[in-house]
């Protein structure tokens, strides 16, 4: 495989999707091979007597072959470290984009999934899928990957320590420092986790809400009517609103995190039993639904934890400066999590 990256004096180019443009080159030579194919056989092997009507499939593909474009322009964008500026730049065909500054890179990870790839991610959003820097490789004894590891990455690593002096470089904590707090508020207890998070169960409340008293008035003015809708809907309602009306405290005096519905303790988990942060990335039917971030609990056996999940965001940018607060709130609870 042709080298993907470029180094130069001052700046590093790399075409991280580079391999597309071979798998474009294979799809379209199978697309254009399909009518000469069905032509051949349509004559039974006599290649001579193939006519131009009998190519006339070669029409139906245009618009699959089209659909390759794709492979060949993407194939073409390039990140572009430039020393000049301190600034990562996106290149594409419509024009340069500035991603990140470098004092704003957070760390270069390697992510496994149809093959292996680096990323990059900012000190910003650490949790997000980051900006990829390098092409595919199929494991760890890929020869290119080994090529990267040893000329490409350092190269990486030793322009991203240009940075100029007294840059800020970004810290989530700032704010913290003069007690200024996003998402919790102070409680009588400690702090209470604000339930913006909840509002999104809100139309589904109303909804639910509006459907039990439909259903129900449909019974009281026709008894003979099925009561299917009404308990149905009432059920999820009643769901919904423990869902909607759920707090979080974090009680400081006792030690331990209290989860309540409509006001009454639920569940609680002693703060000595902490066992870290669980970030969980979910997707459904393979597209990304959101970022759930969850406290662990070392149960009383030892041997397995329980999570209580704290919000659930649909991009990953806030989850730093979340993550942030609710260290802020533990270390006042005097468990210190952070440094």
């Amino acid at each position: 495989m042709a080298k993907s990256y470029q180094i130069s004096t001052g700046q590093i180019i790399i075409r991280p999707l580079a391999f597309l443009a071979p798998i474009g080159l294979v799809f379209i030579t199978t697309f254009l091979l399909m009518p000469v194919m069905v032509a051949i056989l349509s004559v039974e092997g006599n290649v001579s007597s193939i006519t131009l009507s009998d190519m006339k499939g070669a029409v139906i593909v245009l618009p699959f072959v089209l659909a390759c474009i794709p492979f060949f322009t993407y194939s073409r964008r390039q990140v572009i470290f430039n020393a000049a500026d301190h600034t990562i730049y996106r290149q594409t065909i419509i024009g340069r984009k500035p991603l990140l500054r470098f004092n704003e890179v957070g760390d270069i990870v390697l992510k496994t999934g149809i093959g292996q790839s680096y990323y990059i991610k900012s000190l910003a959003d650490r949790y997000g899928s980051g900006y990829r820097i390098s092409t595919s490789f199929s494991g760890e004894k890929d020869k290119d990957k080994l090529e990267f590891d040893e000329v490409a990455l350092p190269a990486i690593r030793q322009i991203l320590a240009l940075q100029p002096a007294g840059n800020l470089v970004y810290d989530s904590k700032v704010l913290l420092k003069g007690g200024i707090l996003n998402y919790y508020t102070e409680h009588a207890q400690g702090y209470l986790l604000k339930p913006g998070g909840l509002l999104k169960l809100l139309p589904g409340v109303v909804l639910l809400g509006l459907g039990a008293c439909y259903g129900w008035f449909s019974v009281i003015t026709n008894p003979t009517q099925d009561k299917a809708l009404a308990v149905g809907t009432t059920v999820g309602f009643v769901f919904m609103v423990f869902a909607f009306k759920k707090r979080l405290i974090f009680d400081i005096s006792a030690r331990q995190v209290v989860v309540s519905h409509l006001g009454f303790p639920v569940s609680k988990y002693p703060l000595a039993n902490f066992a870290g942060f669980n970030i969980v990335r979910k997707t459904y039917n393979g597209l990304y639904s959101g970022t759930d971030v969850r406290l662990k609990f070392q149960k009383p056996n030892g041997q397995s934890v329980s999570e209580v999940t704290l919000a659930d965001f649909n991009k990953t940018n806030p989850i730093e400066p979340f993550i942030a607060e609710t260290e802020f709130v533990l270390n006042k609870a005097g468990f210190a999590v952070s440094g």
